[in-house]
């Protein structure tokens, strides 16, 4: 069977506290069987039942664009039979780091000795968000948590020690965090060009940086998000970007562009049938939602999308 190799962030990541995540133990032949479930489908297990593909989600919530591309990367070499690869590329706002040591490294490791069988990732890669940073993710099951949170995953202090360096030094600047993930979308395309490999790239939520749901709603991140625009339309990326392949390219609205938030967006402008929480917070600016995800109808209106998508450009 061919394989649909996916990344993403939180929209595709059923670790996504968004879907109610548990994670179940058995043990079976003398191996621990860890099951990740959520409450509904995510868009890539739809698609893969819909391409009859089995289907591998690298996707990873709160992290960014090198992550994306590291992990397909690497499945590009370990993974044979790959029939689709897509990347759901984050904000440009993330910058990623590697762990040596996994969060639940004590599953990792089992996992690593074929002593532990999962659907699931393991929580090796973090994030410092140059806008905001965010709390710990917390591991589903429950013994996993109180051992996380007494661990130094629970520190974020350096990554505001990180953030401010590199303000204060005007390093990772918001152009720069444009072209850098310019690079990425390049080399991803012409990889798999190379490899012979089917393929699509979607943005997750652009505007700059993850604004919910449009830039206007909140003038503070008005320059930022100009300068992407501004950045993406000067670059010489432009240009040589594959639109055929790289669904809603240039991103922005600005520039006749869109991602996958625009997706469930103009099925339902009022964001309430197709998102995890539709209201309206009153303590954000008018029309910012409780809970932007998809729900179980905006995971199938995605799958729909891409399978469209599919049949159009490969079949």
């Amino acid at each position: 069977m061919k394989k649909l190799i996916i990344s993403g962030e939180s929209f595709s990541d059923p670790f996504s506290l968004s879907y109610d995540p548990v994670v179940k133990k058995e043990e079976k032949d003398g191996k621990i069987i860890s099951t990740l479930e959520t409450k509904f489908p995510l868009w890539p297990t739809i698609l893969g039942e819909k391409l009859g593909m089995e289907t591998i989600n690298l996707a990873m919530a709160g992290v960014g664009n090198e992550h994306h591309y590291s992990v397909l990367l690497d499945a590009l070499v370990t993974e044979k039979d790959i029939g689709l690869m897509i990347v759901m590329w984050s904000g440009v706002q993330r910058l990623d780091f590697e762990l040596e040591t996994a969060y639940n490294n004590e599953d990792k490791i089992l996992h690593d000795q074929g002593k532990l069988e999962s659907n699931h990732h393991f929580f090796e890669w973090e994030a410092v968000h140059c806008r905001q940073n965010l709390r710990f993710r917390r591991y589903p099951d429950q013994s996993q948590v109180s051992k996380a949170l007494s661990s130094n995953a629970t520190d974020q202090g350096w990554k505001d020690t990180i953030r401010e360096t590199l303000k204060n030094k005007g390093l990772f600047t918001e152009r720069m965090r444009v072209k850098k993930s310019l690079r990425l979308f390049y080399t991803f395309q012409q990889i798999m060009k190379q490899e012979n490999i089917d393929y699509f790239q979607l943005g997750t939520l652009y505007p700059y940086p993850s604004l919910w749901p449009e830039p206007e709603l909140d003038s503070s991140y008005g320059t930022g998000h100009q300068e992407m625009v501004e950045t993406i339309l000067d670059s010489d990326y432009y240009d040589v970007m594959d639109e055929e392949t790289f669904l809603g390219w240039p991103l922005v609205t600005e520039l006749g562009g869109f991602d996958a938030d625009k997706i469930l967006a103009k099925h339902d402008p009022t964001r309430k049938t197709n998102r995890v929480d539709g209201d309206v917070r009153p303590d954000r600016p008018e029309g910012w939602i409780t809970d932007v995800h998809p729900n179980k109808l905006g995971h199938e209106q995605i799958a729909d999308f891409l399978y469209d998508e599919y049949r159009k450009v490969y079949a």
